[in-house]
């Protein structure tokens, strides 16, 4: 099946959207240090990220991951699996979690994500080229309230 882009019908200037990823990447042993205080601020953005792409119909789901310490790997090597604890990769920092939004430009992309607090890491912006069964235009249904 071929995929398709996220701009789901061109004709509609409703629908005229593309959907990004926005990739976060931080140091877990600076977040694990964070006072109650600084964690609040750094929560407080998050918060404003979130109500700003609910508020603005940008918003399609948001995805927290657990620690590293919870990941493992999983390599074919012949006909074999390999399977190691941990990530694929050691780096400074860690892929954290992630937003996806749907908005009409990379630009109001960037503009977006400067609601999030940017101070202790990154953030990385990528377009999603291809989804299949998933309803963008009705996402608040896929938000899951895990707590």
């Amino acid at each position: 099946m071929p995929g398709r882009s996220s701009v789901i019908n061109p004709e509609d200037p409703e629908e005229k959207k593309m959907l990004f990823s926005v990739l976060i990447y931080a140091s877990e042993d600076f977040m694990d240090a964070v006072s109650p205080e600084e964690h609040d601020e750094i929560m407080r953005h998050h918060r404003a990220f979130h109500e700003h792409t609910k508020g603005s119909k940008t918003f399609a789901s948001a995805i927290k991951l657990m620690s590293t310490g919870t990941a493992v790997t999983v390599n074919k090597e012949s006909d074999d699996y390999l399977v190691t604890d941990g990530p694929f990769a050691e780096t400074k920092e860690q892929f954290m979690g992630f937003y996806l939004i749907d908005c009409p430009s990379l630009e109001e992309a960037i503009d977006t994500v400067k609601l999030l607090p940017l101070e202790h890491g990154r953030v990385e912006i990528r377009p999603v080229e291809y989804f299949e069964g998933a309803d963008f235009k009705n996402a608040e249904r896929l938000v899951i309230d895990a707590s």
